[in-house]
């Protein structure tokens, strides 16, 4: 063995030294106590002498608190501007102060802001006689705490505020601490029957909530349907995997170019049968919210493209060309003997009991003949190649899209008899099986507006009408919509009632790798250019409408440009990179662009490099009240599709008033059933009212107001007390909706909101 020995020199020691003599650590590096740098607890820890001075200090379970006036980072650094010293921005109480006021925003939740701008919860901080500012935390009131501010009320739970919440007598309001209101938004929890209304305080939650039909996807897989896919390593790992992926929609992606000249046989579609009812099981015994994002096409870019003809610039033919796709193929590097021994073991030949030759399946499946046949590797389509190490086989496909249309038909015709089967977890189909991993570009029926036209039709007749379809693009929307109204007007109408969009060029350009284009064509034989892609803005105004219908998502690309607007402060900066973009990739104009067009959910892993982007940038700040628990990345994931949050309730004239807001990116697109449950806080009795009401109706970031007339419910009560809940319930997934409040679930009630009280039983 060879060593590589390192003169000594003085310059070298010098390197790791520092303070008034030698200067600042090396970025990253501490400035200890006896000047020596170093990234241990010995040099990083304020406690053991650090000197922040010249270098880093670090605090945190693992290094202590920051110095006295210091702040410790979200990472577990000392500083004292915003960047350290924001809740918003990750900053640790526990290991330092942390900041509030007009440069540092609000405090965390349950957090008062001192009228020096320091976040805690003691009468210094809290008090208003010690000029606790309320705009920036919480203010307290009551007998450690003083009074409210002039206009303010106190609660029953010492907190001061201006709502019915705070200041209605019959909430608990404490008048000896402030002021307390009455008229009809605060004496509405008076009953004339003698029966009183307490709401419960509803406090907003920033945790993920695990709801269905909306975040982050899971699984992105691709397999390829054979007549030999039990003995396909990525075939195998994939249909092991189901059932570890994360809760709520998953993404299966399946390659058909083995038939891309002739039909799919039986076989085939047995193993596809069988891979979808794991999906199924899933949902059954592990995850409830499993829904699928399902999509069949034939040519994943490998071999050599179909040349077309753009009218489009270069820049939209370069993106969309050498676009590199995300879904993975490669299960032959992570099967494992358990997923093999899995997939024999609950695989069912049988799985469609009317199908006559699937008897011979079974006997044949476990056959020598079978996993040894050397034929495999002798094929006039994809190859099978064996991989001694792992005991299956690797299958290189050929990538070939049908040359005749009436191929692909046949095989809408007889997938879609085994996707119907599994309508329950299917939520949206993507796709027209065409274009370079079925997006609709860079092939034959890719390009054709004609082929694209008959297959969506197809789809669409064939597609139990449950299930959600997608098209690439808001021009390929409009041209296949249109093309389908001009043949049978019934066809179009159920159509558009559920046909969607996914974009897998998400925050990438201005054109979003080929959605968006100034006024090029997306159809090669729309030779009268009747189907233009628009330039961004006008297909992001497009999009505001439809996807308050449909459901909008895709897949996530970072690009490497820089951006000056990355590390921004200041509100007018964040207007600035908004209106004019200087990368695509920025936070700000990610979460707005997905506001805009209602974005329901992307993928979770890829791309790894544009959620790095969006955690720096939004480390620095973020104008979002309280989101300060939260990083970039999760904060996206939390506001894919709806997010609803329960703010208030109260009784006027027998009504019951429930006050919510869905401020997530996009509406709910299936529909919930919404339940009042009055039960006894001393028996088991429940009323269970139905609230007529429509969540997908529900307007995006308004304060929404339902209401629940209790005149005749009210007299059927004869207990004292009653508990009240709201429930929001999913009737297809038998799956109760959660809220984003930190208020307690209750199991088959939901959200406590308030206490009715029978005063006569008193």
């Amino acid at each position: 063995m060879t060593f590589t020995t390192i003169p000594f020199s003085y310059e070298y020691y010098l390197l790791f030294k520092c303070g008034s003599d030698y200067g600042k650590c090396p970025a990253g590096q501490c400035c200890s106590k006896k000047g020596y740098c170093g990234k241990t607890a010995a040099y990083c820890s304020t406690s053991n002498g650090c000197q922040s001075e010249f270098g880093d200090c670090k605090c945190g379970s693992d290094f202590g608190k920051c110095s006295a006036g210091q702040c410790c980072s979200k990472k577990g650094y000392c500083g004292k501007t915003a960047a350290y010293c924001s809740t918003s921005n990750g900053c640790q109480s526990e290991f330092g102060d942390c900041k509030c006021g007009s440069d540092f925003g609000k405090c965390s939740a349950g957090q008062c802001c001192s009228k020096k701008g320091y976040c805690g919860k003691t009468a210094a901080y809290c008090s208003t006689s010690n000029g606790c500012q309320s705009e920036f935390g919480d203010c307290k009131c009551g007998s450690d705490f003083g009074k409210c501010s002039a206009g303010q009320c106190c609660s029953k739970k010492g907190y001061c505020g201006k709502t019915a919440a705070y200041c209605s007598t019959s909430n608990g309001c404490q008048s000896e601490f402030g002021d307390c209101k009455c008229g009809s938004d605060f004496e509405d929890t008076i009953l004339p029957s003698k029966k009183n209304y307490i709401p419960e305080i509803m406090e907003e939650s920033y945790e993920e909530l695990y709801n269905p039909y909306r975040g982050w996807f899971h699984g992105s897989i691709t397999v390829d349907l054979t007549d030999n896919a039990n003995i396909d390593c990525n075939f195998i790992y994939a249909f092991g995997s189901v059932r570890k992926y994360q809760p709520g929609l998953q993404y299966l992606g399946i390659r058909l170019s083995e038939y891309y000249n002739k039909r799919i046989s039986t076989e085939a579609l047995v193993l596809l049968d069988n891979l979808l009812n794991e999906y199924k099981k899933r949902k059954e015994s592990i995850d409830p919210t499993t829904q699928l994002i399902l999509r069949f096409y034939y040519d994943s870019g490998s071999t050599t493209l179909t040349k077309k003809s753009l009218l489009e610039s270069s820049i939209l033919e370069i993106e969309e060309e050498t676009f590199v796709k995300k879904e993975l193929d490669n299960g032959e590097l992570y099967v494992t003997n358990e997923d093999i021994e899995y997939m024999k073991k609950v695989f069912n030949p049988n799985i469609n009991i009317n199908n006559k030759n699937l008897e011979n399946i079974a006997r044949d499946n476990n056959s020598e003949e079978k996993i040894q046949f050397t034929k495999l590797s002798k094929r006039e389509n994809g190859h099978f190649i064996f991989l001694e190490k792992e005991k299956c086989y690797k299958y290189i496909p050929t990538d070939r899209e049908p040359e005749d249309v009436n191929i692909i038909l046949e095989h809408v015709d007889q997938l879609f008899d085994i996707v119907n089967k599994y309508k329950d977890i299917v939520y949206i189909y993507q796709g027209a099986f065409v274009g370079r991993w079925g997006e609709m570009h860079s092939t034959k029926h890719g390009g054709s507006l004609a082929s694209c036209t008959k297959i969506m039709e197809a789809i669409n007749k064939k597609t139990d009408p449950s299930i959600f379809l997608a098209v690439r693009t808001p021009c390929h929307y409009r041209g296949i919509a249109n093309e389908i109204k001009k043949i049978n007007e019934g066809d179009y109408e159920s159509l558009i009632k559920r046909l969607s969009l996914f974009n897998d060029g998400l925050f990438y350009s201005e054109i979003d790798a080929g959605t968006y284009g100034g006024y090029g064509i997306c159809f090669e034989d729309d030779k009268e250019m009747q189907y233009l892609k628009k330039p961004r803005n006008e297909e992001i105004e497009f999009q505001n409408e439809l996807c308050l219908d449909v459901p909008n998502g895709g897949e996530i690309i970072s690009n490497t440009n820089s951006d000056k607007y990355e590390e921004i402060y200041e509100l007018s900066d964040i207007k600035e990179a908004i209106a004019h973009p200087d990368n695509y990739n920025n936070f700000y104009v990610c979460e707005d662009y997905s506001k805009n067009i209602h974005l329901s959910y992307f993928n979770d892993e890829y791309d790894r490099a544009i959620f790095d982007r969006w955690n720096i940038t939004f480390s620095k700040q973020i104008y979002k009240p309280n989101w300060n628990t939260v990083c970039a990345e999760d904060y996206m994931g939390h506001h894919l599709g709806y997010r609803y949050v329960l703010r208030d309730s109260s009784i006027i004239n027998n009504t019951l008033n429930i006050s919510l807001e869905n401020i997530g990116f996009a509406p709910a697109y299936k529909f919930f059933k919404s339940e009042l449950l009055l039960k006894s806080s001393t028996t088991d009795n429940v009323l269970i009212i139905d609230i007529d009401t429509n969540n997908k109706n529900w307007s995006l970031n308004k304060n929404i107001t339902i209401t629940v007339n209790l005149e005749n419910e009210l007299s059927q009560l004869t207990e004292e007390n009653y508990d009240v809940f709201f429930n929001l319930f999913d009737p297809e997934l038998e799956y109760d909706i959660k809220f984003a409040n930190t208020n307690e679930y209750y199991e088959n009630y939901g959200y406590k909101i308030g206490v009715l009280t029978n005063e006569n039983k008193k």
